[in-house]
């Protein structure tokens, strides 16, 4: 069986001495693996996108994938390493796609995005993005925030706070008596325009998102957060 797609290298493993098993999150294919031979000329950078040819006798197998650097995207990479902060965002991003997907499940939508944000956050240091790849990630795998309206009160105005057992946002009316449980909604969160974010602001979004991914991790997949993503707030944290 034989196919083309590109994809983001999210993983490698050293098999032998010259071949590495490598995992991608393709457009059209989701997170799957492979081998590939070693080429000590052209080092394989995690976080950079590739295009892929793949050959196996069956889809179980393993297969053996061949690739070559997408040219628009190397740059990109490039400029992240040179950047701890940029650097610190794209492992976090690998590692919860691993931590979090299941082989095969591809959703091109997603795929998109997860381009989108880490272009942002290469070329601008748009932290933003990194919030919202977090958000996205909650969504694909089946638990998403609905922050668009209060959950009491169907309202679109005045939201403050998210509820940590449902996900949902409530007014600041109904959610005054009990902000001590609550989380504080943070505005460009909800409403991410342009997406132009303090400090203080991705801080406090990414309390909410990574309270319900290390929720999510733990209770039904059985994982815990990846240490690259504590790494990440760590940074953040001493930043801010």
């Amino acid at each position: 069986m034989e196919w083309l797609d590109e994809g983001l290298l999210l993983r490698t493993k050293p098999h032998g001495e010259s071949s590495v098993i490598a995992t991608f999150l393709t457009r059209f294919h989701g997170l799957i693996s492979g081998y590939i031979r070693v080429n000590k000329k052209y080092p394989l950078q995690q976080g950079n996108l590739y295009h892929i040819q793949r050959k196996a006798r069956l889809i179980s197998h393993l297969g053996l994938f061949t690739i070559e650097q997408h040219e628009e995207f190397a740059p990109l990479i490039s400029a992240a390493i040179s950047s701890p902060i940029k650097l610190a965002c794209v492992n976090s991003i690998r590692t919860l796609l691993i931590t979090s997907l299941i082989d095969h499940d591809a959703e091109t939508m997603f795929y998109e995005n997860i381009k989108h944000h880490i272009s942002e956050i290469c070329l601008n240091t748009n932290l933003g993005h990194y919030v919202l790849f977090e958000k996205d990630l909650l969504t694909h795998c089946g638990f998403g925030l609905d922050l668009t309206r209060c959950a009491v009160t169907n309202s679109q105005e005045n939201l403050a706070y998210v509820s940590p057992k449902t996900g949902r946002a409530v007014t600041a009316k109904v959610g005054e008596p009990y902000k001590d449980q609550l989380f504080p909604l943070p505005t460009p969160l909800y409403k991410p325009v342009q997406i132009s974010w303090t400090s203080n602001e991705i801080l406090e979004s990414l309390k909410i998102t990574g309270y319900f991914l290390e929720r999510m991790l733990q209770d039904h997949l059985h994982h815990k957060m990846p240490l690259e993503r504590d790494y990440l707030l760590d940074r953040l944290s001493t930043r801010h």
